[in-house]
């Protein structure tokens, strides 16, 4: 996994999961959602990019370099 990618994923995951939480405490939603719900957000963000792949580590491949 290259770190640029896994920070890029979790900077998109936190916006997503600070929107989320704006949401529920603008709708005065109970304090166990106002908890659990951006970390759900999170949680849901990672596995999604990790299950498409966009958190692969690129393999070069160097069998035509060899002579």
């Amino acid at each position: 996994m290259s770190k640029s990618r896994v920070a890029l994923c979790m900077l998109v995951a936190l916006v997503i999961a600070g929107g989320v939480l704006a949401l529920t405490i603008s709708l005065e939603m109970g304090s166990l959602w106002i908890k659990t719900l951006p970390v759900t957000a999170m949680v849901i963000v990672y596995s999604f990019a990790q299950s498409s792949g966009w958190l692969d580590k690129k393999v070069k491949d160097d069998a035509g370099d060899k002579g």
